[in-house]
């Protein structure tokens, strides 16, 4: 299933299939190099974080086998800490942070492009000259100065926890590298000529709700109008609740919230209550 590989699922249960490397020892209880386990759970989202985790402790190391009963070693016999690479570290650091799928993939699009740059290298061979001409690189490809500094960023952090949480180095030889983000394009204000074009359509005029279910239905209609009087994100509104809206002295409240598995917010800053304008209340 696309999010997540080796996951798939048996009636309305979940599961994961891991295959092991082959220098893993439980290569030697598993002769076609695979592990499947349940993850206990229906839903997607949650059985995509489980995965995840799952994935990293066992490849780690760090948890029981599906079905067997003894423990897996720390690691590979024969591997030192010194041996890890980008992606060893990576599937330990997201199952000590619990990290998101997006945090995951964004980590995992900046170690592709670090060793499309340098090659596969191992964290104690990273040096500064290193980060430096990523650095550069990174600046020349046709992205924001933002997306490069946080693709840059994520490397660091990375560094930053096998430095800090696992003393496999002395010192996190990219400390102080960055990369000034600055706003290429800044974004306008629509001005009253496109609002009166945008609004002028029949969904609008007419009451025109289209009936294809990948137009939104009804969200056709008020997420424009919403975004319009509040100016919170699409990716926002389009995860409203019904129970989102409330009254609070008496005032009616949209509340921006991650208060359901199935909702996100950007940031704990994007938590939010905003006022309904009359016109929507109209």
């Amino acid at each position: 299933m696309a999010g997540l590989t080796g996951l798939f699922r048996r009636g309305s249960t979940y599961y994961m299939r891991v295959v092991l490397p082959l220098d893993h020892p439980l290569r030697t209880e598993r002769p076609n190099g695979r592990i499947v386990l349940s993850l206990g759970c229906t839903n997607y989202r949650e059985a995509v974080s489980k995965g995840f985790v799952k994935r990293a402790e066992i490849l780690s190391g760090a948890v029981y086998a599906a079905d067997t009963a003894e423990p897996l070693p720390d690691r590979p016999r024969g591997v030192s800490s010194t041996d890890l690479g980008l992606r060893e570290l990576h599937l330990r650091w997201q199952a000590a942070n619990q990290t998101s799928e997006d945090s995951s993939r964004a980590c995992l699009r900046a170690i592709n492009l670090f060793e499309s740059f340098t090659g596969d290298v191992k964290i104690t061979q990273i040096n500064r000259d290193m980060g430096d001409k990523f650095r550069s690189w990174l600046q020349q490809q046709p992205t924001s100065s933002k997306t490069a500094r946080d693709r840059l960023v994520w490397v660091k952090s990375l560094l930053n926890y096998a430095c800090d949480d696992l003393e496999l180095i002395s010192k996190n030889p990219w400390r102080g590298l960055d990369i000034k983000a600055h706003t290429e394009s800044p974004r306008q204000p629509w001005s009253d000529e496109f609002l009166n074009k945008l609004f002028s359509h029949p969904i609008w005029t007419e009451g025109l709700i289209p009936k294809d279910t990948k137009a939104g239905g009804s969200a056709a209609y008020w997420i424009p109008l919403l975004a319009l009087y509040s100016g919170a994100r699409c990716s926002e509104l389009s995860q409203l609740r019904t129970d989102d809206i409330k009254k609070e002295s008496g005032v009616w409240m949209m509340q921006i919230q991650a208060s359901d598995p199935s909702q996100r917010i950007k940031t704990i800053a994007a938590r939010r209550s905003i006022p309904l304008h009359s016109e929507l209340l109209r």
